[in-house]
């Protein structure tokens, strides 16, 4: 357990509850960084340098895995033993837990298959379809290095160094809840979700050039054109039009040079 500077007495009350953890786990070990530089990749790299089993859980702050999540992932690897990472269906849930209003908000995937390996990269550069719920072998970090600490989508560039080269387990079970409220960053239609997608836009534009770079320009184009499709549509979903019209400006103008 890594205490990122908490100053809201959170240190203490792992302190105190230690030798508990202790005796109810196999290995607990309580370490405290004295400032919160607000950087999460450096946070998760440092716990997985740690990290001493074969087996890493990635989970955000505000969701909740089920009883049997981390179970059924891990008997999942063990029978595919030559891939390094899974991934499986969640529920969405707003933040009282509340379902969506219609079965096609309730789930993170209503119907998905997993790709071939040669098409992941191109999908990954459509959208970044791996769900909230993830399990990697610690030796994925080994082969393709850690998160990249300058970046906020830090997994989704991992999932596009990995995709031109590994494929990706899926699990069709639901064995988490994916929160989604009021100020998740993925939420628009809330106060601020203007300016929250415009921050969005401009973080995975970092991702995209980043991995836009020795590519054939056909290619490159081709990208460009989904990343501006992607949010174009998620503006319209939220009611952005006028978002969306620039953007398509925008595309229009980048497309034709072929920059980004």
């Amino acid at each position: 357990i890594l205490d990122y500077g908490s100053t809201d007495g959170t240190f203490r009350i792992l302190q105190e509850n230690l030798g508990r953890m202790q005796d109810r786990f196999q290995r607990v070990e309580l370490r405290q960084n004295k400032k919160n530089t607000g950087n999460i990749s450096q946070n998760v790299n440092s716990l997985i340098r740690c990290a001493k089993g074969e087996y890493i859980k990635l989970i955000t702050g505000d969701d909740i895995m089920r009883a049997n999540c981390v179970e059924q992932m891990t008997v999942f690897m063990e029978q595919h033993p030559d891939h390094l990472m899974c991934y499986a269906n969640v529920y969405v849930v707003d933040e009282a837990f509340r379902y969506g209003d219609n079965p096609g908000n309730q789930y993170f995937f209503e119907k998905h298959k997993a790709f071939p390996q040669k098409e992941i990269f191109g999908q990954l550069m459509k959208l970044c379809y791996v769900s909230p719920s993830i399990l990697v072998r610690k030796s994925m970090y080994e082969k393709y290095g850690y998160y990249d600490e300058t970046i906020h989508y830090e997994d989704y560039d991992m999932w596009l160094r990995m995709g031109k080269r590994e494929e990706f387990l899926y699990l069709p079970q639901k064995l988490e809840y994916y929160r989604r409220g009021n100020h998740s960053k993925t939420n628009y239609r809330t106060k601020g979700g203007r300016e929250r997608f415009i921050w969005m836009i401009k973080e995975e534009q970092k991702v995209i050039r980043k991995h836009l770079k020795g590519l054939p320009e056909e290619e490159k184009k081709k990208y460009i054109g989904f990343f501006y499709d992607r949010f174009i549509w998620a503006a319209k979903e939220a009611g952005l039009w006028r978002t969306a019209i620039q953007l398509a400006v925008k595309k229009r103008y980048d497309c034709d040079r072929n920059r980004k």
